[in-house]
């Protein structure tokens, strides 16, 4: 099943359901890719499936396509092991990959455990 609750967010970049998603700084209201190591702009992950989506329109927003955020619950996210395994409890962040998480080993913008 599925156990998260999602909100559309209008997107220019291209996207994969696991994906860390960040502010777009270029286009208000838009996401994109996280952009960095403790990106202070990460927003949440791209849920393939949300067990809840509120949602504008279907699959589109001012013109551009509309991806679901997981706001709350359990949604499959793209990790990296860059700061390390990465165990249950452990909080995530963005890692320097674009779109992947990594264990958080120091204060600042966490997405879950």
């Amino acid at each position: 099943g599925t156990y998260d609750l999602a909100e559309d967010y209008p997107t220019k970049d291209t996207l994969e359901a696991g994906d860390l998603v960040s502010v777009d700084t270029l286009n208000d209201g838009h996401i994109v890719k996280s952009t960095g190591a403790y990106d202070q702009t990460v927003l949440g992950i791209y849920s393939e499936k949300p067990g809840f989506r509120l949602s504008q329109a279907e699959n589109m927003i001012d013109g551009d396509k509309a991806i679901p955020v997981a706001l709350a619950g359990r949604v499959p996210v793209k990790v990296s092991t860059e700061n390390g395994a990465i165990k249950k409890g452990d909080y995530l962040t963005a890692s320097s990959v674009r779109g992947v998480a990594m264990k958080a080993t120091k204060p600042g913008q966490m997405v879950g455990k």
